[in-house]
């Protein structure tokens, strides 16, 4: 039997395109599945506004967690966290955040680019390392929309 990273690897390798349904609460995976989605992602705009917060890393790490915790316990299909940034520049805050998603059982994440290259290069380096050095294995989504749109950096 496949892992949920191993599925969502080879989802990403098939014929037909894969599509990804974003949650943002555990009855919103609940739908996602049901529907016959193979996967589920997160929207972090759609998890912050359900909370109250505005997106772009306002919503406490914590509380993330235990949505994600919520959404893992009630589907049985892979998941994708919206990660945004990594709710960090600390690369050992995010490599400790990165392992709290991997013992949730989260088989992938989405890394936003919209910091500058160098941030978010540094940021991708350090987890691939950090997933190298521990021997877990995590599908990581390398967005490059900022990059390639050439927008200024948000933040």
């Amino acid at each position: 039997m496949m892992t949920s990273y191993e599925t969502f690897y080879q989802l990403h390798y098939q014929s037909n395109p894969f599509l990804l349904a974003n949650a943002w609460n555990a009855k919103s995976a609940q739908l996602i599945e049901a529907t016959g989605f193979p996967a589920i992602g997160t929207s972090s705009g759609a998890i912050a506004d359900s909370l109250g917060y505005a997106d772009g890393e306002k919503i406490p790490f914590k509380e993330l967690l235990y949505i994600i915790q919520r959404i893992k316990a009630s589907t049985t299909i892979p998941l994708s966290v919206d990660f945004e940034r990594g709710y960090t520049n600390d690369l050992s805050v995010i490599n400790d955040h990165t392992q709290q998603l991997l013992d949730l059982g989260v088989a992938g994440i989405n890394l936003e680019d919209a910091e500058g290259e160098s941030v978010y290069l540094r940021k991708l380096e350090g987890i691939k390392n950090y997933l190298a050095r521990t021997s877990q294995q995590l599908f990581i989504n390398a967005r490059t929309d900022a990059f390639l749109q050439r927008l200024p950096e948000p933040f």
